[in-house]
């Protein structure tokens, strides 16, 4: 009997992938948006069937799958309810969804006989939901739903039900609505198999999750225009023209069947591993030469016959590229400045793998819309600046692929890049907003796409966690040489906090990559007129991250604009991040001067420590280079110098080897120096590189 079922389970879920009702054979509207690159939202409206059913929960993952970051569904179904209450409450649950499709059944409980609403009185509501949503967006897709036949203790349903039911098939007849008719699969499969039935239905009424996935969801996929979901599934950044990392083990990663061995296939290598019980599974291939040949990877199911193949892989060096408005300023946002540049950009070697800049998410994202994209004159104009001149550079100087993952978002403060665990252990101030995001999921999905002007709940690039979830999350683990991180302009007003969330952010990514201690290299904000407390003290901030292991920070001070808070000139941006990455990550490497890298000059003057020498104090530095100069040849300015009043005047400095020996006739007694520490101060103190100097002081006086 066991093996009959099974037989009979199979057999069933091939036979219902071919029958459906209404326009099974076309696209529904949903599909057909979603395929146009258009973002949508469903909302699931009914009784118990539809508020428990994890149908909804099934179709929302087999839609995210195949259109990741692009739908958003919403359960507005409640237990125990009919078509009045449907009627009553369509506007707080429906309407002000805005949803672009609707699923709608309630007939089962209109039947019901605690709750005896006669057919005609049944229509009447079904047609004023149908009405009213219409009303509010007359392009929105209506779909009706007939559920199964209730058995046992909801025999009492059963006379009458199918007469509710054949009202539902009327009213989309009429109103040529798509209607999802579930009802004769599943009569038959009382009829014929009962015990088969209860296996599927076992209260009688609701489904449990095996009937809604061999029986349910497959019949809504069909008639929405999904074929069956594809039982093998691929990690977002596993697509065409994508780069592996080179001289490490590389993990690839996927969802199948649980029990199902996958087999992945590339470069003479072939790993398998066996999809655990929610269906996870990843591989590890042994650590790849980096190479120029376009290959393809292939990726076997064992259970499914099912094969995927991933055309032009290139191995080489891949770098995740991260922050706010300045990593994702693009390069068409800065006319004429790099025509040439973009006019050269032909460099197949070169490719960019992206995310929507729109995407936030209040639970951490397994899958999100993204793609590569090969760098020539008409696709670079979408990449970023800073990411593109840094992984041009490097294209130049190692000579082999280079693969750049961008995922910034403009505006961003520094605890929407740190994951939930970790603002709750560490910073407890952000519990009351993280404990927010429940309800808020439970009523949307928790997944937020901007370029939807619709209410978001204050889910904005500015709340904890959402960006890790949305845009660092979907990468993790993808094998990476490091990142490179341009932000902090949002936190300017907070460097306190900012000095301990900056470290824990790079911490916990390097945690959750589990690659060990990998290089992050990031951009100290440039001088630009904030108001308030100065932004110098945000800049201090982000020169004590310096301290953890592995970094490395590229100043700005001479790129600044008092009154633009994006400083056109990226190219000595993404430079100076190379030049850090070329020095310490590849210092063997040959470069087109002649030179090794290991001999780079690769960061401007650092302030280390003063000594007082009676009226004077003099100051320290380490990565001098060639020697302490003005970036003009004039005397170098912006320093100010302080008794122990706290004021600060202007001072005297002057380059004397490696230090500066800073004075003023107004202060007999020196305590203190500061350099550069006005907001938009843009100094000339730089080494012979060219390299300029961070902004810096030698006090530890609070900000005022």
């Amino acid at each position: 009997m066991k093996n009959r079922a099974v037989l009979n389970a199979v057999i069933l879920a091939i036979t219902l992938l071919t029958v459906t009702a209404g326009r099974a054979s076309e696209k529904s509207q949903l599909i057909s948006n979603l395929d146009g690159g258009k973002p949508q939202t469903v909302v699931t409206y009914g009784t118990s069937l539809t508020a428990g059913g994890t149908w909804v929960s099934q179709m929302k993952e087999a839609l995210n799958r195949h259109y990741a970051g692009k739908v958003t569904v919403i359960n507005s179904g409640k237990g125990a309810m009919w078509s009045k209450w449907g009627v009553d409450n369509l506007d707080k649950r429906v309407i002000e969804k805005k949803p672009d499709t609707v699923l709608i059944e309630f007939a089962i409980n209109d039947a019901y006989l605690p709750y005896k609403t006669s057919v005609k009185q049944a229509r009447s509501n079904l047609e004023k939901m149908i009405e009213r949503v219409l009303a509010t967006n007359a392009d929105c897709e209506i779909i009706l739903m007939v559920m199964n036949p209730p058995v046992g203790v909801h025999l009492e349903r059963r006379p009458e039900i199918a007469e509710y039911y054949q009202m539902y098939r009327e009213v989309a007849r009429e109103r040529k609505l798509q209607l999802i008719d579930h009802y004769p699969q599943w009569e038959k499969v009382l009829n014929e198999t009962p015990e088969l039935f209860k296996k599927y239905v076992p209260d009688g009424i609701h489904p449990g999750a095996e009937g809604c996935k061999v029986v349910i969801t497959p019949v809504i996929l069909k008639a929405l225009g999904i074929t069956a979901l594809p039982a093998l599934q691929l990690a977002s950044p596993f697509q065409e023209h994508m780069v592996l990392q080179r001289d490490m083990p590389v993990p690839v990663w996927g969802w199948s069947e649980a029990g199902d061995k996958v087999t992945v296939e590339f470069a003479g290598q072939k790993a398998s591993a066996v999809a655990s019980k929610d269906g996870t599974w990843m591989v590890w291939l042994e650590p790849l030469k980096a190479s120029f040949d376009p290959r393809a990877m292939t990726v076997t199911s064992s259970i499914f016959n099912q094969q995927s193949a991933i055309g032009n892989v290139l191995v080489g060096e891949v770098w995740f590229c991260s922050g706010q408005s300045n990593m994702a300023w693009k390069m068409n946002q800065l006319p004429g400045l790099y025509d040439k540049e973009v006019a050269q950009a032909t460099y197949p070697n070169l490719r960019v793998c992206s995310i929507p800049k729109d995407m936030f998410a209040t639970t951490p994202q397994k899958r999100a819309e993204m793609s590569w994209q090969i760098c020539n004159p008409e696709s670079v104009k979408s990449f970023s600046a800073v990411a593109f001149f840094f992984g041009s550079k490097l294209l130049k100087e190692l000579k082999m692929p280079i693969g750049l993952v961008e995922s910034p978002r403009g505006g961003s403060s520094i605890d929407a890049w740190i994951s939930d665990k970790v603002l709750r252990k560490e910073f407890p101030g952000f519990t009351e907003k993280l404990d927010t995001y429940r309800s808020i999921t439970k009523k949307t999905g928790g997944v937020f796409d901007h370029r939807r002007k619709s209410k978001v709940h204050g889910i904005t690039q500015r709340a904890p966690a959402v960006l890790y979830n949305a845009r660092v999350h979907p990468f993790v683990p993808y094998a990476i040489r490091g990142a490179i991180w341009y932000q902090g302009e949002t936190d300017v007003s907070k460097p306190e906090q900012y000095r301990k969330l900056f470290p824990s952010m790079i911490r916990q990514w390097r945690q959750a990559w589990g690659q060990g201690d990998f290089p992050f290299y990031y951009v100290q904000i440039a001088p630009c007129g904030y108001k308030g407390v100065s932004a110098a003290f945000l800049r201090e901030a982000q020169m004590m991250a310096i301290f953890e292991p592995n970094t490395g920070m590229a100043v700005t001070m001479d790129v600044g604009h008092p009154k633009n808070i994006h400083p056109p000139e990226k190219k000595p941006v993404g430079e100076r991040l190379a030049l850090w990455a070329l020095a310490r990550d590849y210092p063997s490497t040959l470069l087109s001067t002649g030179a090794k890298a290991s001999d780079l000059v690769y960061s401007g003057p650092q302030y280390t420590r003063s000594v007082v020498e009676g009226s004077t104090i003099r100051l320290h530095f380490k990565h001098v280079g060639g020697g302490l100069a003005s970036r003009d040849g004039k005397p170098l300015s912006h320093f100010t110098i302080s008794g122990n009043d706290g004021t600060f005047i202007p001072a005297k400095a002057v380059i004397d080897g490696k230090t500066i020996v800073v004075s003023s006739e107004a202060v007999v007694t020196p305590v203190a120096v500061r350099f550069a520490f006005g907001s938009a101060d843009i100094p000339n103190l730089m080494n012979r590189e060219g390299l300029p100097a961070s902004s810096f002081r030698t006090d530890d006086w609070s900000p005022k």
